[in-house]
């Protein structure tokens, strides 16, 4: 097995866990009791949804570097056109990146936001005085 075969596995796997690293550090772990929350309830609250929401971006990440990881491991790269596969793979981990940074971005945004929807000023200062 020459360097470049090599090259084929490892690459897949150090891109792997550099984005499952990512996801950790910008993330964190998912709060399941909170998703399940979400999608049983019927009244969502605010951290059910971004704990629900962190449990999908969590699956579609674990599913990209799943697949990236059987792709690198196996014969299939050999077998695809190498420019398509090439062109495939940059898309794949430019998304995968892109969606753990917009859901760190949202999570940090809103995490500090105060909802006062159809309320006065004096509701406000009230509940800003909790």
């Amino acid at each position: 097995m020459g360097p470049r075969p090599l090259l084929r596995v490892l690459l897949p796997l150090v891109v792997a866990a550099a984005q499952l690293a990512a996801a950790y550090l910008v993330l964190g772990l998912p709060d399941f009791p909170a998703a399940r929350d979400f999608l049983t309830s019927t009244l969502p609250t605010m951290s059910g949804s971004i704990a629900a929401s962190q449990v999908l971006v969590w699956l579609l990440l674990v599913v990209a570097c799943a697949s990236s990881v059987v792709a690198g491991a196996g014969r299939t790269i050999a077998a695809i056109d190498t420019r398509r596969s090439i062109r495939f793979w940059s898309v794949a981990v430019m998304a995968a990146g892109l969606l753990v940074l917009a859901a760190g971005v949202g999570r940090h945004l809103t995490s500090s936001a105060v909802d006062m929807s159809g309320g006065s000023l004096n509701e406000a200062r009230a509940e800003l005085a909790r």
